[in-house]
């Protein structure tokens, strides 16, 4: 007992030191999918540690939040239930039966599934355990590391000046809005808004999209990165300029919508806003039907 304790602690040791607390400007390598989409490649079993019965042995991985085990046996189709660790269990069909939920037995091997909660991004170790339904005690089990992953949208940024920030000669506003790279490449995006001599003729703030500015980002919530966004008004003679800000991607903060006020930096008579919307949805790749965790 206790030195199952002692790999379970150092397991958990391990993932948490390897996930949550490397610099998310390290932690992954991005790559381009297609337009707008970045897409994180992640381990699918990032724990290890198998333990074997005689004639049972169970392999189980994860991804995100789904957790795949297969066990196989010899002899007679088993009747077995897995524990996930969680309070949940999934038990076989009867050989002769097949029950909503309970996968049945086939040529010596059995695939069961589970959806976890997702604990607030946070990685954890589940422990997955064959368990016997005659005698209640565990026959073999693993530690498996659970990462949950999601797909965030920011949808298109929109901007608007909120005063006209020329002379009152000039109809015209010449902006220019960058996107460093960073995690994203580099964009910038070249702006001609006409906000009326004066202001007297256009009613501010007045938003429009900036074209392919919507981003699609797979991360954990310890990768998540912020993107930032800064502007400067372009001027023959001078310009103004404006500290970046930033739309923060992590994943715990939810679906919301986000807006950024700019003041002029050496000044203030010069201000702007971007505002997007951002979608946030939990990854469960590989499960092949919805959770199931019956008896």
């Amino acid at each position: 007992m206790v030195r199952t304790l002692a790999r379970r602690a150092a397991g958990a040791a391990a993932l948490l030191a390897a996930v949550g607390l490397v610099p998310a400007a390290s932690a992954f390598a991005w790559r381009p999918t297609g337009p707008g989409t970045v897409a994180l490649p992640v381990d699918p079993d990032p724990v290890t540690t198998s333990v074997t019965a005689p004639g049972l042995s169970l392999d189980a991985v994860s991804n995100s939040v789904v957790a795949t085990a297969t066990v196989h046996y010899t002899g007679l189709a088993a009747d077995l239930i897995v524990a996930w660790g969680d309070g949940a269990r999934t038990r076989t069909s009867p050989p002769i039966a097949s029950l909503p939920g309970r996968p049945v037995p086939t040529a010596g091997s059995v695939v069961f599934q589970h959806v976890f909660a997702e604990g607030f991004g946070f990685p954890f170790i589940a422990h997955v355990s064959i368990i016997s339904p005659a005698t209640g005690r565990e026959l073999v089990g693993r530690d498996v590391g659970i990462i949950p992953r999601y797909r965030v949208t920011q949808h298109a940024i929109e901007f608007s000046p909120l005063n006209h920030c020329d002379s009152i000669a000039e109809a015209y506003t010449e902006w220019v809005i960058v996107r460093p790279s960073g995690v994203l490449p580099n964009k910038e995006w070249h702006v001609d808004r006409y906000t009326g001599a004066g202001g007297v003729e256009v009613v501010l703030p007045d938003f429009k999209p900036l074209p392919d500015s919507a981003v699609t980002l797979e991360t954990t919530a310890a990768a998540a990165p912020k993107v930032g966004y800064r502007a400067y008004e372009s001027d023959p003679l001078v310009s103004e300029f404006f500290d970046p800000q930033f739309v923060d991607l992590n994943p715990r903060l939810g679906s919301r919508s986000v807006t950024l006020t700019y003041n002029e930096k050496h000044g203030a008579d010069c201000h702007i806003q971007i505002r997007t919307r951002l979608d946030v949805q939990l990854l469960t790749p590989g499960l092949i039907s919805g959770p199931v965790a019956s008896q």
